[in-house]
């Protein structure tokens, strides 16, 4: 989730307001930002990062407290990134949402719309597609992760006029952020199916293509990643599903270089 950069030594010395001076690859401070000697002959660099690696070191052997930049991020509260900073240590707070108790019956509006966009009735029930109690029109999409739990919930006007409605697709507030598709996934990590929007993903199922799924906030949202890290990079090749525009395939770039696994469109 995290690959160094050196740039991240210098933003922690100016976090801590540090001196510092570089020699040999790695960046000295005058005083270490654990032990705080005071400074003497002796220990006028008492601490050290790598430039290359991030490994710290205290010199003093009454500290010798040594660790990385992962370790310097937890223990002063150093930012890495958002996403770095969510995925090690997680502070957001979710919308606990109600898991039903069995699986969601579609119903009939929501089979007859997305059968006219050629999604089979059957994809429909695996994935749980319904509408709204009392709003006919408002497409569900319920994002179920591994373990079947409920996590994020995005909704969709069947009959959306951009003279009149302010929006196509929102999404509840408040939930936590993961891929559409997860729950429905075949338990085998060789490939995966990725697109921009649920109907792109329940096109590649119907076209019956397992491990289908989709971001759920579109190509250049990527909130999802600190949540779908680990069991994402289980694939061992992710496949791109994207819309082709300005003769780039969306998604694409920013996977590619995100992602451990292979990536390919």
């Amino acid at each position: 989730m995290y690959e160094f950069k050196e740039r991240d030594v210098f933003e922690f010395a100016r976090f801590v307001h540090a001196q510092t001076r570089e020699h040999n690859g790695e960046l000295f401070f005058k005083l270490c930002p654990y032990c705080s000697p005071k400074p003497t002959r002796d220990n006028l660099n008492s601490f050290s990062i790598s430039l290359r690696t991030g490994q710290f070191k205290c010199l003093r052997a009454s500290c010798g407290v040594s660790g990385n930049m992962l370790t310097l991020s937890k223990d002063f509260d150093f930012s890495l990134g958002n996403e770095v900073d969510e995925y090690y240590r997680p502070k957001k707070q979710f919308l606990k949402l109600k898991a039903p108790n069995r699986p969601i019956e579609p119903k009939l509006e929501a089979v007859r719309y997305l059968a006219r966009r050629g999604i089979s009735e059957e994809v429909i029930k695996k994935y749980q597609i319904t509408v709204q109690t009392g709003r006919p029109n408002i497409l569900v999409f319920p994002f179920l992760d591994p373990d079947g739990q409920m996590q994020f919930v995005k909704y969709r006007k069947a009959d959306f006029d951009p003279g009149k409605d302010r929006n196509k697709e929102w999404c509840q507030a408040g939930c936590k952020p993961i891929l559409f598709g997860m729950a429905q996934c075949n338990g085998k990590f060789d490939r995966l199916i990725i697109t921009e929007g649920q109907v792109d993903s329940l096109s590649v199922a119907t076209a019956g293509i397992e491990n289908a799924v989709s971001v759920p906030n579109g190509a250049k949202g990527f909130t999802w990643v600190p949540y779908c890290w680990d069991w994402i990079n289980k694939f061992e090749e992710v496949i791109v599903f994207g819309d082709y525009e300005k003769g780039k395939v969306t998604l694409l770039d920013e996977l590619s270089s995100r992602l451990k696994c292979t990536v390919k469109h």
